[in-house]
């Protein structure tokens, strides 16, 4: 083989797509008044077969969730079991652990089978535990999609047959 080729290949590895580990999040349900409301969506995240434990935080309608290792972390998933309870995502942040990776605004990183597109944020390097939000619409209020994703590439809905999604990063 020629070295432009050996070149090629090597600019093609270096520019392949970025990857991290989904551990946890915490997601904000709508519309619970009581405690029994919680339970409903407490079992429904609780029955995923990559969820590995649900914590709830009933003063704030929230619920930490913590993943299993061994499988493939799928938001989508997490919303339709909180809408199956009667409710819906107010707020779903994810606890990301990414290495030495060099994050722009609009890059993709790949995690469990899903890809997280970063929208509005500065250049540099990312390492250790990252928080991001998921500001598709199902994922947080009609309002607060507007004010987030309008830095976005394209502003559409998350399908359910779609496996990416835009997050900015909290700080």
């Amino acid at each position: 083989m020629k070295p432009s080729v050996f070149i090629v290949i090597f600019i093609v590895l270096l520019k392949g797509p970025l990857f991290a580990q989904v551990t946890g999040a915490r997601l904000q349900a709508s519309g619970l008044t009581c405690a029994l409301c919680a339970k409903s969506i407490f079992t429904n995240l609780s029955a995923l077969s990559f969820v590995d434990s649900v914590d709830t935080d009933l003063d704030a309608s929230a619920f930490l969730i913590k993943f299993r290792r061994d499988k493939d972390v799928d938001p989508k998933l997490l919303r339709k079991k909180v809408e199956d309870a009667g409710f819906f995502v107010s707020e779903l942040t994810l606890e990301m652990i990414l290495r030495q990776q060099s994050l722009t605004n609009d890059v993709e990183v790949v995690s469990s089978g899903s890809t997280y597109q970063f929208v509005g944020v500065k250049s540099g390097i990312a390492d250790g535990m990252l928080k991001v939000q998921l500001i598709d619409k199902g994922f947080l209020s009609a309002k607060e999609h507007k004010k987030l994703a309008s830095g976005a590439k394209q502003d559409q809905d998350q399908d359910f047959y779609s496996s990416v999604f835009r997050v900015r990063v909290i700080k």
